[in-house]
């Protein structure tokens, strides 16, 4: 994928690279952040700075979002709400969060635990997807789609 993710809360990545910025890569080093270690996204401040960063098996962090910017993270998992409306391709849904109404209505569109979709290009800020050939094309708003946690099938 080469459009970049929005880093939401819930949101996982791996880290590939640090950038161009030699300073920020040693203070990552630092604090015990290296390439190839996954992320999840815990929360964002008030106005999207500072994000809090988990770690796994160890502790959180907290990051400026200039600092999140500058590294190159492969998606790994996280709401699709989280994808840019660039974004095509297989993905398949990881999760659900949200009540029982919610769950009874993505699964009316063929959208479970464990089911692979195709996402089309998005319409009007909607995320379209279809979730078999011959499956009607389904749009979603953004309320539903942070409620979606997919990952690449």
């Amino acid at each position: 994928m080469t459009a970049r993710p929005v880093l939401l809360p819930g949101t996982q990545c791996v880290i590939e690279d640090f950038g161009d910025d030699g300073t920020l890569a040693r203070h990552l080093l630092e604090i015990g952040i290296t390439p190839g270690l996954q992320l999840t996204i815990v929360r964002r401040g008030p106005f999207g700075d500072p994000v809090e960063v988990a770690m796994p098996g160890t502790h959180s962090v907290v990051l400026r979002s200039g600092e999140l910017a500058s590294l190159r993270c492969r998606f790994v998992s996280g709401p699709l709400a989280a994808l840019p409306c660039s974004a095509t391709g297989r993905y398949r849904v990881r999760a659900l969060v949200g009540g029982q109404r919610f769950a009874r209505r993505v699964a009316g569109y063929g959208l479970q635990p464990g089911r692979e979709f195709n996402l089309l290009p998005c319409s009007r800020g909607r995320y379209r997807l279809r979730s078999g050939d011959d499956a009607p094309v389904v749009e979603l708003g953004r309320g539903e789609a942070v409620r979606l946690i997919v990952e690449p099938a």
